[in-house]
């Protein structure tokens, strides 16, 4: 990935589509704010899936790791570097779920207020074979 260009505070779409081993993808479009701090883009943006509490999403993008954290019904601090692998905790109502992820390819353009991210990687729940998933994240003023 190469190194962003000035973003200054901004309001911006935020599309994020998810594909789980082959599967259909899944896609979350929302508004949120974009901002340039510490040579680091961040973006925040709320979600909520059917009657659950608001989950608050805060995705940092660095020149060559992408690290995406939620906190409210679910928490979870996932950081994508291409070739490494990271160890994490899911957190639900359920319980907490120890997960690994290798990041095998990530890309990224940017084009004024226009940033595109892609993702390929494999995940790993405790107990489970990985999966290959491949995540999407547009965003656009």
């Amino acid at each position: 990935m190469k190194q962003f260009g000035s973003y200054e505070k901004q309001e911006v779409n935020i599309r994020i589509g998810g594909q789980i081993d082959g599967d259909e993808e899944i896609v979350n479009e929302t508004r949120g704010i974009l901002q340039k701090i510490n040579d680091k883009l961040h973006i925040l943006y709320e979600d909520r899936f059917e009657e659950a509490e608001v989950t608050k999403n805060h995705i940092v993008i660095d020149s060559s790791v992408v690290r995406i954290m939620k906190r409210g019904s679910v928490q979870m601090d996932l950081m994508f570097e291409e070739g490494l692998m990271f160890h994490t905790v899911y957190q639900m109502a359920e319980g907490m779920l120890p997960v690994d992820i290798e990041t095998e390819k990530m890309t990224a353009v940017y084009e004024d207020a226009d940033i595109r991210l892609d993702i390929r990687y494999r995940i790993r729940f405790e107990g489970m074979e990985p999966m290959g998933n491949h995540l999407r994240i547009h965003i656009s003023a």
